[in-house]
């Protein structure tokens, strides 16, 4: 069994318990995303074990657009064979949830998705 994890390092916020890396600036974006792209070729080689999980964890990876999680996921594919039935997960937050990002996420390989939940308390 084997599985992919694919850190995207952005929030929209720094909450004061994360010790994870993370930005709350896109302006780095796509050289972060080059950068995940060219990490999985040159870890590509020699790597025959079918994939079962990918996960994109964070941050916030629902900041992603949808194009730019279709890349990543193209590019795993490229170099490693995916099980049919692998489980590909997206954390996301509850903000950033539509029925057309749902819909789109689930076109682009997306079949489950992870929500973090940081407080029920609503703030006025």
């Amino acid at each position: 069994m084997s599985g992919v994890y694919i850190h995207i390092p952005f929030c929209k916020q720094a909450c004061n318990y994360c010790n994870f890396h993370f930005a709350t600036s896109l302006a780095k974006k796509q050289v972060v995303l080059d950068a995940i792209n060219k990490e999985i070729f040159l870890t590509a080689s020699g790597n025959s074990e079918p994939i079962n999980t990918i996960y994109f964890g964070g941050g916030t990876p629902s900041l992603l657009s949808v194009s730019e999680i279709s890349t990543i996921l193209k590019t795993i594919r490229s170099f490693y064979t995916i099980n049919t039935n692998a489980e590909i997960t997206l954390e996301a937050n509850p903000d950033d949830i539509s029925v057309e990002k749902l819909e789109s996420w689930k076109a682009a390989g997306i079949n489950r998705l992870s929500m973090g939940v940081q407080s029920f308390l609503k703030k006025i």
